[in-house]
């Protein structure tokens, strides 16, 4: 508990708003000030502030693993509200940054362009409503109303939505960045709820010649789609393992990035 608040106090400025919120106090937006500049809304009674905090504790993705080349392009895959992205933001800013923020979530992404918009960082990030998953289409995003950084997708056939759950549209990589005319990603950072194992499955290929390094959270699915399972194989695909981190997190440097699309 005290190593929490030690984190908040530290990230926070106005920390008596997160007292507030704590107490139950708040309805609708808290709008969290950091001390590293950037500014957030977050909704009351939620976990938003905590994936403020620890990602301002540089903790759940390294700064020191971030490209440090000139213009560099990023892909921020479930970009939430955009605390990771506005963090890589900040960090990067003075290199000019490209980065590519994926929110499925419609409640997410509202919150993301909001967030977007109260830290004038429109000119480096471009947000999109699309889920990232091994083939372009639709799909249904299953989420939690208190968790709302955690969203699983599911096929959509013959599934009915519910207030907990919404029809997404989805895209894959290649197809993506293709489109967009994106010939080469100095880093993608991936938290999908599970969904990573289809996008490396289907376009790994794609991956090994135009990704230079990956963050990825890891989901135990079952006996084929789980954490041990996929560094094994991830291995042997090239890729190098430079740091796991907090237990679910790893961080991959591809020894196959020299081409372009």
């Amino acid at each position: 508990m005290f190593n929490k608040i030690l984190l908040a106090v530290r990230s926070i400025r106005n920390i008596h708003r997160l007292l507030i919120d704590y107490l139950g106090l708040v309805k609708g937006d808290v709008v969290y000030r950091l001390w590293n500049g950037n500014s957030f809304a977050a909704r009351a009674g939620t976990t938003d502030v905590s994936e403020i905090i620890i990602n301002n504790a540089d903790s759940e993705y390294p700064s020191n693993f971030f490209p440090a080349n000139y213009r560099p392009v990023i892909f921020d895959v479930g970009a939430n509200i955009g605390e990771t992205a506005l963090f890589i933001y900040r960090k990067l800013r003075l290199n000019k940054p490209s980065i590519y923020a994926f929110e499925p979530n419609s409640k997410n992404y509202t919150y993301l362009l909001k967030n977007i918009k109260i830290n004038h960082s429109g000119w480096s990030i471009k947000p999109f409503k699309l889920a990232l998953a091994g083939e372009s289409g639709s799909a249904r995003l299953n989420f939690n109303s208190y968790h709302y950084d955690g969203g699983f997708i599911e096929d959509i056939k013959n599934k009915r939505t519910t207030s907990n759950s919404e029809k997404v549209k989805t895209v894959s990589l290649m197809e993506f960045c293709k489109k967009n005319k994106i010939e080469s990603i100095d880093l993608l950072k991936m938290d999908i709820e599970g969904s990573e194992y289809g996008v490396f499955s289907s376009t790994i290929g794609f991956i090994k010649k135009h990704v230079k390094s990956i963050f990825v959270e890891l989901h135990n699915l079952d006996k084929v789609n789980n954490y041990s399972n996929f560094k094994k194989q991830i291995v042997k695909q090239g890729f190098v393992i430079k740091a796991e981190i907090m237990n679910r997190t790893i961080f991959l440097s591809n020894t196959f990035y020299n081409e372009k699309i």
